[in-house]
Order: structure tokens, then C-alpha cells, then sequence
């Protein structure tokens, strides 16, 4: 479950549309088109953030420790797209 929760992300090619879409969201430059791919790539996002809790929430239960102590155990650090 540890490596799952390590190695759940986007892609690199992901990352790199969702960075540059957002950038653009912010800006107000954003095209409909690129609006909706902007979405489907924050709802893929939520997913993985919602198995990544909920692995880590598992594995806090076990431990009986935090979640934040578990992620600073592991060497697990928030991810940042944007």
C-alpha cells in the first residue's frame, strides 16, 4: 500500500498541461476547450487525492498515528501542480 500511495499521480505530460491550463484559468485567458480539459484533469486529480487518503487514513488506523505523522514517516509530501 505504501509504494501505491508513493507512486498514484498524472502523468509528467499531465502535470505539464495541467500547470500550463491553470496558469491560464488564473489569468482569465482560458479557452472553453481548455476549461474543459482543465476539469476532467482536476476531477482525475481529486481521484488520486481521494485514494491517497484514504490509503494513508488505512494505514493511520494501523499505526494508531496521525496521518501527518505517517506522510513525514514515509517521506510522503504534498503535491503541488500548479
Amino acid at each position: 500500500m505504501i509504494e501505491k500511495i508513493k507512486n498514484i499521480d498524472f502523468s509528467p505530460e499531465d502535470q505539464k498541461i495541467y500547470g500550463k491550463l491553470l496558469k491560464k484559468f488564473r489569468a482569465d485567458k482560458i479557452k472553453p476547450e481548455e476549461h474543459e480539459k482543465l476539469t476532467e484533469l482536476n476531477d482525475e486529480l481529486e481521484e488520486i487525492t481521494l485514494k491517497r487518503l484514504k490509503w494513508l487514513s488505512e494505514i493511520s488506523q494501523i499505526r494508531q498515528q496521525s496521518i501527518d505523522e505517517i506522510m513525514n514517516e514515509l517521506e510522503i509530501k504534498p503535491k503541488n501542480y500548479g
